[in-house]
């Protein structure tokens, strides 16, 4: 639980100076609302990915960056193209770079073994 909150928190500093660097002069940067935007998107990847993962695969990214694009549009007031970018630079900033789901393995990958003589 405390992770989680630790989590949440250093995802909300990094939206922070993401909003400020790219949408400084129009843009809502307080960090209480940030992280409360952080917050809500966190809880909605989750159920995004929950309810759209087995129906479509991978491609439940694209329901979950237009959700995030709409979060940081509607309570960080930050335009389209600008949302845009900040998603972007939040993914190369250390976002998730794998699936977002690992399956029943837990993360790891299984190798077949070769039959050595």
């Amino acid at each position: 639980m405390i992770s989680l909150l630790i989590e949440t928190f250093v995802k909300a500093f990094v939206l922070l100076i993401l909003v400020y660097v790219v949408a400084r002069g129009e843009a809502d940067y307080d960090f209480r609302k940030v992280a409360m935007v952080t917050a809500g998107i966190v809880l909605g990847c989750v159920v995004i990915e929950g309810l759209l993962f087995s129906r479509i695969g991978l491609f439940v990214l694209l329901p979950m960056a237009a959700f995030i694009v709409f979060m940081v549009m509607k309570f960080c007031w930050v335009r389209f193209w600008k949302s845009l970018l900040i998603i972007r630079s939040g993914r190369m900033a250390g976002g998730p770079k794998q699936a977002p789901h690992q399956g029943h393995l837990g993360g790891k990958r299984w190798r077949t073994r070769r039959h050595s003589q």
